[in-house]
């Protein structure tokens, strides 16, 4: 359950800084945005986001040492992305589609995985879903929402850029601490601080 939550947040704090400034960032970068390049970008990281929680999950799949049914269901769901995006594309010749399946490719696994797990080790899954999934979701759209009233996300240049990054982490960072740490986490959070200022202090 932390590794998973974690892993989230981590990744979170990096990615709500990119999404809220994807235009300037390329348009720094890149000088001449290619079309797509921004939606391409964002919907990558939305992807990226869905499976940070899959790692862990992973990791205590194979440590049971029955992978076999995991393998090869997660395998032949993720296999589908090819022919799922072939169709789409043929249907609507929009390159988006193909980031679009990838990310419901993505829940459809994750989903699987959760399911699996529960007979591999008995995993609780309301309590995952509750403890893990709610607590990032309520993370992001509380960090989103106060970013996006702020309207960090509009402004351009390289020192509004960074200036807005910063603020991006700084809120996602809060969002973390209040929403989404339990206040025992929270607890240990204070120690850990605590610590480190007496061992800077100390040296």
């Amino acid at each position: 359950f932390y590794a998973s939550k974690y892993n989230f947040f981590l990744l979170f704090t990096l990615a709500l800084p990119v999404l809220l400034n994807t235009e300037a960032l390329l348009a720094i970068w890149l000088v001449e945005v290619p079309p797509y390049a921004a939606i391409f970008l964002q919907l990558t990281i939305l992807a990226s986001l869905i499976d940070s929680f899959s790692g862990p999950l992973m990791t205590a799949a194979q440590a049971t040492g029955k992978i076999k049914l995991y393998q090869t269901v997660i395998g032949g769901i993720l296999l589908l992305n090819l022919p799922a995006c072939y169709l789409l594309l043929f249907i609507w010749r929009e390159p988006e589609v193909i980031l679009t399946v990838t990310i419901i490719i993505s829940t459809i696994a994750f989903i699987a995985r959760l399911i699996i797990l529960k007979k591999l080790i008995d995993l609780k899954i309301q309590d995952y879903i509750k403890n893990v999934v709610i607590r990032s979701v309520c993370v992001s759209l509380l960090a989103t929402a106060i970013a996006y009233t702020l309207n960090i996300h509009q402004s351009a240049g390289l020192l509004n850029v960074i200036l807005n990054m910063f603020l991006a982490v700084t809120i996602s960072s809060m969002a973390i601490v209040i929403a989404g740490l339990t206040v025992n986490e929270r607890k240990k959070l204070g120690q850990l601080l605590v610590s480190a200022k007496q061992r800077f202090m100390g040296f």
